[in-house]
């Protein structure tokens, strides 16, 4: 395990290699910078290095050293590049991973259909391309998806209506098409959608009324939607951010909550 981290360490610039200098030795579970383990000190069980400006990518992190223990990943907002990596589907185990404010590029992984834990999953401002898996992670589990500011392309699955426990998905700023899915209505726990920025068509589907009671974020703005806003969301007392600018509906149904994003 530690020899898996010190290969990735060694494969980063100066500056960063200086940043991890604590990362000596055998035991990674010895005040080793940005690593947490279990409660006895024996596996290493979440790497926290967001923000720390990393310079490299992720071609030689050994992402398998670390399938059995590892719950929690954050490498957000470092200076990573290159592919989004194959291998993290070895980290069965993750609730949490957070791979955004970087610069990683490719495809979403199939292999990210192994993470069977996962709960928070954020891939947002990166340089990803291609579509939306139908399976991203576990439906049984998700509850936080941002696939945001990137190149994904293609229509958003109507699998993601399987995602039952999913609060918020953020899917805005990206390239996608096609209509919204009415299999979103199935997602009862939602608080928060955002698909402003694509190039979706069609209008806003009835079935996905029964969300807006419940909606703090609606974000449907920078598309080419048409028909009716939906309706309930005009007397949802939950509704903080609705954004419906540059779409064309044939009804208003409450001006005042209409926002610009």
């Amino acid at each position: 395990m530690a020899q898996a981290l010190q290969t990735w360490k060694s494969s980063l610039d100066d500056e960063s290699r200086k940043l991890l200098s604590s990362w000596v030795g055998p035991d990674p579970c010895k005040n080793w910078t940005g690593i947490s383990c279990n409660s006895h000190d024996v596996i290493v069980t979440s790497i926290n290095l967001g923000n720390f400006q990393l310079q490299g990518n992720l071609d030689q992190f050994n992402f398998s050293a670390l399938s059995s223990s590892l719950e929690n990943l954050d490498l957000g907002f470092n200076n990573l590049d290159g592919q989004m990596p194959v291998s993290l589907g070895h980290l069965t185990r993750l609730r949490y991973l957070n791979l955004e404010g970087n610069t990683l590029s490719g495809l979403i992984p199939s292999s990210f259909e192994n993470f069977t834990r996962i709960e928070y999953l954020y891939l947002q401002q990166n340089r990803l391309t291609g579509p939306i898996l139908p399976k991203i992670g576990n439906p049984e589990t998700l509850i936080d998806l941002r696939l945001f500011d990137n190149y994904l392309t293609g229509s958003i699955p109507g699998s993601l209506g399987n995602y039952t426990r999913l609060v918020s998905l953020y899917l805005h700023k990206n390239q996608l098409s096609g209509s919204i899915p009415i299999a979103l209505g199935k997602l009862e726990t939602l608080l928060d959608l955002a698909l402003s920025v694509n190039n979706l068509t069609g209008s806003f589907p009835e079935e996905l009324n029964n969300l807006t009671m419940k909606l703090e974020t609606l974000a449907l703005g920078s598309n080419k939607l048409s028909g009716h806003l939906p309706t309930r969301a005009c007397f949802s007392g939950s509704l903080q951010i609705f954004s419906v600018n540059r779409i064309f509906f044939l009804k208003w149904c409450c001006i005042a909550l209409v926002v610009s994003q």
